[in-house]
């Protein structure tokens, strides 16, 4: 009797399937600079180079155009994101009355990649019908200056401001290896999580890639074998969060990523036909196929 009753709890425990969400993102969803390609920063992992495949929307007259005809092509969310200004904000108030408009009628999901944001611009954002937001987290003011060229005094002020503007859909995106390849400021990155969310729904982590043209262009990528660790240690600290690996990551073959899965994640960017195949044939996981951004 109690043979049979541990039995059928072990077969019960061995028959339940990792969840696993599968992004595809790229043929519903856009990406728009509301700088266009400028930016006042030259950060080291970027040079401005990232803006060059982001739609233009600059002006209130480009947001219109651009919007439409996404809407049109039936496009389903947006990223708004862009260039930064001196102090590291991504500018949005010159578009105030086109984003109040497209919060207000549009059926698209829209998420804000705000940059270094304070309490005002914040604020501002929430008022505009903002409710999703994307943000960078760097766990470190060395790291922030030697990456961005900024004076931060606080890493962890622009969570802050975010969560005391009333925004509960905070999206926290680590970049490993940003300072150069090596890893740095990541743990710290998560322990700011941790202070200011608490329990986040999501957590991003991308990868510093080389980047043609940017001061760190000829650094070594971050190997997946650091990207692993770090994944496990945020799956200790956040159990119940959704570990996903974002869209900004040099190449890792299938096994590598089957690695960090083993070891926590549960979402994937992108992934190869390939990857999905090897993982839909294990029959370990419960494959989730999504066509949104991850950061929905």
């Amino acid at each position: 009797m109690i043979y049979r009753k541990l039995c059928g709890e072990f077969c019960m425990a061995q028959s339940i399937k990792k969840k696993l969400t599968l992004y595809y993102p790229s043929q519903h969803h856009a990406t728009l600079s509301v700088t266009g390609t400028g930016c006042a920063l030259d950060c080291k992992h970027c040079g401005r180079k990232y803006l060059e495949n982001m739609l233009d929307v600059s002006t209130p007259e480009k947001f219109q155009k651009v919007v439409s005809e996404l809407e049109k092509k039936g496009i389903k969310g947006i990223l708004l994101s862009g260039g930064c200004d001196s102090m590291g904000k991504v500018p949005f108030t010159h578009l105030l009355d086109e984003i109040k408009k497209l919060t207000a009628s549009s059926d698209m999901f829209i998420n804000v990649h705000t940059g270094q944001i304070d309490l005002r611009d914040a604020e501002e954002l929430y008022n505009m019908g903002i409710r999703n937001v994307c943000l960078d987290v760097v766990g470190g003011r060395v790291v922030i200056k030697n990456v961005y060229g900024l004076e931060v005094d606080d890493p962890g002020s622009s969570l802050e401001s975010l969560i005391r503007a009333g925004f509960t859909d905070i999206i926290p995106h680590i970049t490993v290896g940003l300072d150069g390849g090596k890893l740095s400021h990541e743990m710290k990155a998560l322990e700011l999580v941790k202070e200011k969310l608490a329990r986040p729904e999501k957590l991003v982590f991308l990868s510093l890639i080389p980047t043609e043209g940017a001061v760190f262009r000829e650094v070594r990528a971050v190997c997946a074998d650091d990207m692993s660790v770090l994944i496990r240690n945020a799956k200790d600290m956040f159990p119940d969060a959704e570990l996903i690996l974002g869209c900004m990551r040099p190449h890792y073959s299938g096994d590598e990523i089957m690695k960090m899965i083993a070891v926590g994640l549960n979402g994937v960017v992108n992934p190869s036909r390939k990857l999905e195949e090897e993982l839909r044939g294990g029959g370990k996981y419960k494959i989730k196929k999504s066509t949104s951004c991850c950061s929905f």
